[in-house]
């Protein structure tokens, strides 16, 4: 019968290890001939994927990557759809670090895209700029030496003799990350929401009207980071944009203990503490 001539296709993996036996019967879990797809993968459990020339499916090994890929993804095995990060310390840290980030592009994207078209851009002028005291807020905070960005003059396209600044402040068990601008802001409310928008994606903020603050605008938020939630808050005037953003400090983090995050309005009341600390005339 035909079925015993096709034997010399050795191509069909373990086939031309059986010796010189091309047409033998013996070996029925993978017959030569045209039902050779389904008998393989029968035949050789060790081979599932196909024996035919994607002999790459064919190794055990391929399925691994996908099993291991949630590594590269640093402590997220959750990066697929699972839940979120593990609340062990690294992950805290990382989660700190994220927020950290978060103030730099505050920082950025107040030094350069509120220029853009439609309104609360940062222009030449304004009669104060932003400083970063040795402490804020009374004494509480005291100025980390943690390095967040250089202060940068903008004079490109989208701003005209702005300058953005950032820092961190930590007390015992909290970090203060203040990330702003300065120069001139023709629309305040807008570049407020601007930055919230860019800054804090995802995020709603209301207006807070905290005792002290004389500013044209402040709006504050919460952003949820799993382990811990941020309050935030953003302020904006003729002259100065800022973003403040609340997170453990890294020690806190490191020792496993998180402290209580303040509420919203509070945040509100230290955010206007902390603009008068940092706002000052030119």
């Amino acid at each position: 019968m035909s079925f015993n001539q096709p034997p010399p296709q050795p191509g069909y993996g373990g086939q031309s290890g059986y010796g010189g036996q091309p047409g033998q019967p013996q070996q029925p879990p993978v017959p030569p001939g045209p039902p050779q797809q389904p008998a393989p993968g029968y035949g050789y459990p060790q081979q599932p994927a196909a024996p035919q020339p994607v002999p790459g499916y064919g190794q055990p090994q391929p399925p691994g990557p996908y099993g291991q890929q949630p590594g590269p993804y640093g402590q997220q095995p959750g990066a697929w759809g699972a839940p979120p990060p593990p609340p062990a310390s690294g992950g805290k840290g990382k989660i700190i670090g994220i927020v950290v980030g978060v103030v730099v592009a505050a920082a950025v994207i107040g030094g350069g895209v509120f220029a853009l078209s439609s309104g609360g851009g940062i222009g030449g002028g304004g009669d104060y700029k932003l400083t970063t005291p040795a402490t804020v807020v009374d004494g509480k905070y005291s100025k980390s030496d943690q390095k967040l960005a250089e202060s940068e003059s903008g004079s490109d396209k989208y701003i005209s003799n702005g300058t953005s600044i950032s820092a961190a402040y930590t007390s015992a068990d909290e970090q203060i990350g203040f990330g702003g601008a300065y120069g001139g802001i023709d629309d305040p409310g807008a570049a407020v929401d601007k930055m919230i928008s860019a800054a804090l994606s995802g995020s709603t903020a209301d207006e807070q009207h905290p005792a002290g603050f004389d500013g044209d605008v402040m709006k504050c938020g919460e952003k949820d980071y799993g382990v811990f939630k941020s309050p935030f808050c953003v302020w904006g005037d003729d002259s100065t944009i800022a973003l403040l953003i609340w997170s453990p400090s890294t020690e806190a983090a490191g020792s496993g203990t998180i402290p209580d995050a303040p509420s919203v309005s509070d945040f509100a009341e230290t955010t206007a503490k902390f603009r008068n600390d940092v706002r000052v005339k030119k």
